[in-house]
């Protein structure tokens, strides 16, 4: 069992880092590779055993920003399903979800 628990977070962080990659042809790809970043770097940080509570500090903060995309959403040009400026807050979304469901894993070794 805690080596399926590994493999999550694993795959989970590697998804991550792929998610930080693709935002490299972003108009700022600054802000969103570390926004997906941070969620990789945890995951891998908590597969070598470092866990810190005060990580989950962070996650308001992306809801937050996400939380402000939708309100001030102008965009009206639709890239596949959703324009950018929703693409952009549910990564957030996503991102926040993530931090919130990783400290859940506490025993994984």
């Amino acid at each position: 069992m805690y080596n399926f628990k590994n493999i999550i977070i694993l795959t989970v962080g590697l998804l991550f880092t792929v998610f930080a990659g693709l935002q490299i042809n972003d108009p700022d790809p600054f802000i969103w590779i570390t926004a997906y970043s941070f969620p990789a770097l945890l995951s891998f940080l908590f597969l070598m055993g470092y866990s810190n509570r005060y990580f989950q500090w962070i996650l308001p903060a992306y809801l937050f920003f996400a939380f402000y995309l939708f309100l001030y959403n102008k965009d009206t040009e639709v890239m596949h399903i959703f324009d950018e400026t929703t693409n952009e807050m549910l990564g957030l979304i996503l991102c926040a979800a993530w931090m919130f469901i990783l400290p859940r894993f506490k025993n994984h070794k």
